[in-house]
């Protein structure tokens, strides 16, 4: 007998196009995923990283140590300026998966005018990136203060992060310029273990005419 010819797929095949589909969504949604956690993975760790930092500051303020202490709020200023060129860099490929994924989402998943009706009976863009655009296209022409006032409204990582991160920069810059100039006062501010330990050592009275007991007698020369 025999055999049939082998067959074989095209790569213009209906079953063809919906695997090339499906390995290009599941790519893209992965690329996106990483990187959006990345980011807050990141601002988490700079959190941390800036109250180790912080409690370190406030110990040798204590201590009478301004040299350690400006220091210490040096260093965390500008980790805070490396983490915000950090997060722009993954701001930008969140926005390469953003770009892709609202591609699909137009031309295979939800289709470029497809509407649907929300819980209110008011007909909205059929889709989740792209209905975003399609909602906030009027917005985006707009300058660019005001587009970051309303994102800051609506709570986008975008602004807050970086607002965030150039908050706590700006605090530890101030706390180092303080620290440096008055450093001195500082110093004087803190209090000696040997005269605080001499306070705080008990004496016992003088009763009938006794020596105190925590005081040597003088013996005659």
């Amino acid at each position: 007998m025999t055999p049939g010819p082998e067959r074989r797929t095209e790569p213009d095949t209906p079953d063809s196009e919906l695997e090339l589909l499906k390995l290009r969504v599941d790519y893209a949604w992965k690329w996106f995923s990483f990187h959006a956690d990345q980011r807050t993975k990141m601002f988490n760790f700079m959190l941390v990283v800036v109250g180790i930092f912080a409690a370190g500051v406030a110990g040798a303020w204590k201590d009478g140590i301004p040299e350690l202490a400006g220091w210490l709020c040096v260093v965390p200023a500008v980790l805070t300026i490396v983490f915000m060129l950090l997060d722009r860099r993954n701001r930008d490929l969140v926005w390469l998966g953003e770009d892709v994924l609202r591609e699909l989402e137009k031309r295979y998943l939800f289709g470029e005018n497809a509407q649907i009706a929300n819980p209110k009976d008011k007909q909205i863009p059929y889709g989740i990136l792209w209905r975003q655009t399609r909602e906030e296209k009027d917005w985006l022409t707009r300058d660019y203060v005001t587009l970051s006032i309303r994102d800051a409204w609506l709570g986008k990582h975008r602004v807050w992060l970086k607002l965030i991160a150039l908050l706590i920069c700006v605090a530890f810059i101030v706390g180092a310029v303080y620290v440096f100039s008055n450093a001195k006062e500082i110093a004087k501010r803190a209090t000696p273990v040997s005269s605080a330990a001499a306070k705080s050592e008990p004496v016992t009275p003088n009763v009938a005419g006794k020596q105190p007991r925590n005081r040597p007698v003088e013996g005659k020369q």
